[in-house]
């Protein structure tokens, strides 16, 4: 009987630490929440800041691919025209021909 005695009294002892571990326990608990949804808030920002700088990266870098395949051409038929217009005189022979005195 003893040991039965002994253990209730152990358990006693126990008691008042075990509520304190358990209140511990439960604010430990309600921290983590509140932890958890602060970093879910971050990171649902975190991924819509990549999807504004991305989408960013994708107005610069369009129409600079669009500029380098569709203004060649362009430029090719516009100094046709100039050309055209000119005729033989190209800006470069009129330097010429001013630098020579003819």
């Amino acid at each position: 009987m003893s040991q039965d005695s002994k253990n209730q009294e152990n358990n006693n002892q126990a008691s008042p630490h075990g509520s304190r571990i358990e209140r511990l326990l439960e604010e430990n608990l309600e921290y983590s929440k509140k932890i958890y949804e602060a970093t879910s808030k971050m990171r649902r920002y975190i991924n819509f800041i990549r999807v504004t700088n991305a989408i960013k990266l994708l107005l610069i870098i369009i129409p600079l691919v669009f500029a380098l395949i569709y203004v060649p051409p362009l430029l090719q038929k516009l100094i046709g025209a100039y050309q055209d217009i000119l005729g033989d005189m190209s800006p470069f022979k009129i330097l010429d021909q001013i630098q020579n005195g003819r």
